[in-house]
């Protein structure tokens, strides 16, 4: 009875320890690529700044803010960059009319803020004012001619 016992918990152990390091190791390898993409829109000019000097800028500049809200782990959030973020007419019309703000979802003032916009899934981007109102979300889409017209 207790060879039984041990066995069972011997099996059971293995397939938790198996799915922690598939759960862990999918986990880092999502991260990663996120990160990678998003640093190369970073590349490419679009320039993020913190969510608070991106207000202050708006003020200064009288333009909106375009916020987004994202995670490096979010298949759709790279899509939305490797798609649409990184094409250079995107990104000059964004720098030419707005000021932009990338937030991580996981990130503490990610929380903070998903918790302010009441954001219930990545990615999110809206059109804030310059004291931080929301004036618009931007209808997300495959189609970047789509999303210009957002803009």
């Amino acid at each position: 009875m207790q060879a039984k016992i041990w066995s069972f918990t011997k099996t059971a152990l293995t397939y938790l320890f198996v799915f922690v390091v598939v759960f862990y190791g999918n986990r880092l390898i999502q991260n990663y690529l996120g990160d990678r993409l998003m640093s190369q829109t970073d590349e490419k000019g679009l320039v993020s700044l913190d969510y608070h000097d991106a207000l202050i800028a708006s003020s200064e500049k009288g333009k909106p803010v375009l916020f987004e809200i994202s995670a490096a782990w979010c298949g759709s959030c790279r899509s939305l960059h490797k798609n649409i973020l990184s094409q250079q007419e995107v990104i000059e019309s964004i720098n030419d009319n707005y000021v932009y703000t990338r937030i991580d979802l996981d990130s503490d003032e990610g929380q903070n803020l998903a918790q302010k916009y009441a954001i219930r899934g990545v990615p999110t981007v809206l059109v804030l004012n310059k004291s931080g109102g929301i004036i618009d979300r931007v209808r997300l889409s495959k189609n970047k001619q789509d999303f210009l017209a957002q803009l």
